[in-house]
């Protein structure tokens, strides 16, 4: 059965300016400018997102490794262990963090709920909602490397 078109998600402003529906070739000055809108009214909060939590793992991780490198209660496992403890606990820390977070974007009872609520008010936020399966994969892919890089770490060790 086919979803009716008022379901469907419509970008907020037309993918292409005002020159390709007049059916001109090239585009006028200023046809960059509605298109670069367009994609910061389409894709812009999806990106915001993902750069948030990309800053999230790389403070994460940083504060981990130094924590283990220059406190001075991990001192003599530092000076036994080395390099490979500050990077095997940092890269725990940031597997932590992403197995946490990987069900919570496909959890449809959530969406579900946040989306019929009267707590999203906007048609960004909920087509946001919609983006969803982005933060899953990046989640999905980020434990797989940080996996390798916490398993090379207790290697060295």
């Amino acid at each position: 059965m086919a979803a009716p078109l008022d379901l469907l998600p419509r970008p907020l402003i037309a993918p292409f300016g005002p020159e390709h529906r007049a059916g001109r070739s090239t585009p006028r000055a200023g046809g960059m400018a509605v298109s670069w809108r367009s994609w910061l009214a389409n894709e812009g909060v999806k990106h915001l997102c993902l750069l948030i939590w990309l800053s999230l793992n790389v403070l994460l991780f940083w504060k981990t490794f130094l924590l283990y490198n220059q406190g001075p209660e991990y001192y003599y496992i530092h000076q036994m262990l080395g390099l490979g403890l500050c990077l095997s606990r940092a890269s725990a820390s940031v597997l932590n963090l992403n197995c946490s977070l990987i069900l919570l974007p496909m959890c449809r009872t959530v969406l579900a709920y946040l989306r019929g609520s009267q707590k999203v008010p906007s048609r960004r936020t909920r087509r946001l909602l919609d983006k969803s399966k982005t933060l899953h994969i990046t989640c999905g892919v980020t434990i797989c490397i940080f996996s390798g890089v916490h398993v090379a770490a207790h290697l060295v060790n």
